[in-house]
């Protein structure tokens, strides 16, 4: 069974500031955060690394996101993103 995402407004917005500033690598961000989702949807407890009780971090370079699962509802709630390096 498949998880829902939920991105929260500031994960999003922080989203949209690093492609502004990164125009040169937008389609290497775009396909990072669509890694991101496909691997959420699918299993979110083994792509990232559990950081406390529900809480997780999870990397596809060059981006890494934090996340919450909230398994009473299938959800994976994304509320934080951030750049991992300078490529």
């Amino acid at each position: 069974m498949k998880y829902r995402i939920l991105w929260i407004p500031d994960a999003e917005e922080s989203f949209e500031l690093i492609l502004a500033d990164e125009s040169r690598s937008k389609y290497l961000l775009r396909d990072s955060v669509r890694s991101i989702n496909e691997q959420l949807v699918s299993n979110p407890h083994d792509f990232g690394e559990s950081r406390q009780e529900d809480v997780y971090v999870g990397f596809v370079d060059p981006l890494a996101v934090n996340y919450q699962i909230l398994e009473d509802v299938r959800t994976v709630v994304v509320f934080h993103i951030w750049r991992t390096n300078h490529r």
